[in-house]
């Protein structure tokens, strides 16, 4: 049933919603008013219902699912309120979706992405919000547009979106979308038109002819966007070094740097192993022998020899200790000098327990 284009002043007729047997219900341009019918969910034959550019107030009705075979839905160009529903998920032989110039506010529903017969998607001109959900990228057979313009989404572009490969027509623009524009929109072959002006976007254009033969509003104001497309700046090497310097900070804090400080931390203790003075490499050299033990003497003249501390201490009894720290015990050997000294052995899986511990400590 077709009345369009004409001056009807009225609301919808509930008897409309009776007529279970319609499959088609155009009224677009017309000054209708009221609510949606929620009647309109006996409607379960229709295919195609056009309310487009009139006065309807209200919410969309969560029981529009129950139109399993509607396969185009405009209400476009109205005064509808609330959120999208959840629901229109369920809609899955929808191919066209309309609901653009209302005044619809909250995020878009992942569940958007289940209507994966979907060919347009027009979303622009309402307050949603919110960030654009990835599931928008399931909707492979996108082909004539996606229009999520002039709405107040935030955060970044997904990535998931370069899966749109049918996509002809893109536009992001008019909301507060930041960081990059994914490089992997080279892969969008079929983009022929793409506007992101007026969002925070920042860094290289993809390689991809839609964008790099983009009239220059498509990219006003920006962060930082920079490429081969009019009134952009190139991507000079020190302007694409500091954008991907700014894209690495987080591996350069949380990856990089601990690395490089055990690293430090363990060329040092080999330095002091290989350059250490005669008496302690004989330290070194005694580790080698007996592989789970380390020796650090204190008062050592640089006469005596490992083997005098094992006979004095009687290869370090546990008579001879007389105390113990965090590196190991302590051990009282008089040598055969006379002298007495303080000897202290180091277990090595001690002293590489506290060395990791230190080195996890690297920030």
């Amino acid at each position: 049933m077709g009345l369009s284009d004409n001056l009807l002043y009225c609301e919808l007729p509930l008897a409309w919603g009776e007529n279970y047997k319609l499959t088609a219900l155009y009224i677009f341009r017309n000054r209708i008013t009221g609510r949606i019918l929620l009647e309109f969910r006996k409607l379960i034959n229709l295919r195609l219902l056009d309310l487009s550019s009139n006065l309807l107030t209200g919410e969309i009705p969560m029981q529009l699912s129950s139109m399993a075979f509607l396969y185009n839905l405009s209400l476009g160009d109205n005064m509808l309120i609330g959120m999208i529903p959840s629901t229109i998920g369920e809609l899955r032989n929808l191919e066209r979706l309309d609901l653009s110039k209302n005044r619809l506010s909250g995020p878009i529903p992942e569940e958007i992405g289940d209507c994966s017969k979907l060919i347009s998607l027009k979303l622009s001109e309402n307050n949603l919000n919110g960030s654009i959900p990835g599931q928008v990228g399931s909707l492979i057979h996108l082909q004539e547009l996606l229009d999520l313009s002039h709405n107040a989404l935030v955060g970044e572009i997904p990535s998931h979106l370069d899966k749109l490969t049918n996509l002809l027509v893109l536009n992001l623009s008019h909301n507060q979308l930041s960081g990059s524009i994914p490089s992997s929109f080279q892969y969008m072959l079929s983009l022929t038109v793409v506007d992101v002006s007026y969002n925070e976007l920042e860094g290289p254009l993809p390689n991809n002819k839609a964008f790099y033969q983009a009239p220059a509003e498509s990219f006003f104001h920006n962060k930082g966007l920079c490429g081969q497309a009019q009134g952009l700046i190139p991507c000079n090497s020190s302007s694409t070094n500091a954008y991907d310097g700014k894209e690495n900070h987080r591996i350069l804090y949380y990856i990089l740097f601990p690395v490089m400080g055990m690293m430090l931390l363990l060329c040092a203790l080999v330095k002091v192993a290989l350059f250490c003075p005669t008496k302690e490499k004989t330290i070194v050299e005694t580790l080698g022998e007996r592989n789970e033990d380390l020796f650090s003497i204190w008062n050592f003249d640089g006469r005596t020899v490992h083997d005098d501390i094992i006979i004095a201490t009687e290869d370090f009894d546990d008579k001879s200790c007389i105390g113990g720290g965090g590196y190991g015990r302590v051990y009282k050997a008089k040598l055969r000098t006379g002298q007495v000294v303080a000897v202290k052995k180091l277990t090595m899986w001690m002293v590489m327990k506290r060395l990791m511990r230190d080195l996890s400590g690297v920030k």
